[in-house]
């Protein structure tokens, strides 16, 4: 996904401050091309793989608010390795009944 491409080439803050934005772009895009559904877990993913972590929870929430099917893959997902270990994931995981 181009996302992920773009986020693993990152080694400083600006650049991912550059995809963060990219981000918030790419939705209102989607939402002036009348889309009536951007996955949310897509969105928590590049905000993972950009290295910010509070905004990739806070779409995590959305997507379980959503009752997103593939959230339950979320654990296998290299994009969220960042998250292990944080409380607010944890809980997620808990949530869900699946293992840390």
């Amino acid at each position: 996904m181009w996302y992920l491409m773009v986020a693993k080439g990152c080694s400083t803050i600006e650049p991912r401050r550059r995809i963060t934005a990219g981000v918030a772009r790419a939705c209102m895009r989607c939402r002036a091309a009348s889309w009536h559904y951007f996955p949310a877990l897509i969105i928590a993913s590049a905000y993972a793989s950009a290295g910010d972590n509070e905004r990739a929870l806070d779409w995590l929430e959305k997507s379980y608010a959503q009752r997103d099917g593939n959230l339950t893959l979320m654990n296998s997902y290299p994009e969220f390795k960042n998250l292990h270990g944080n409380p607010r994931f944890a809980d997620l995981l808990k949530r869900m009944g699946l293992p840390e």
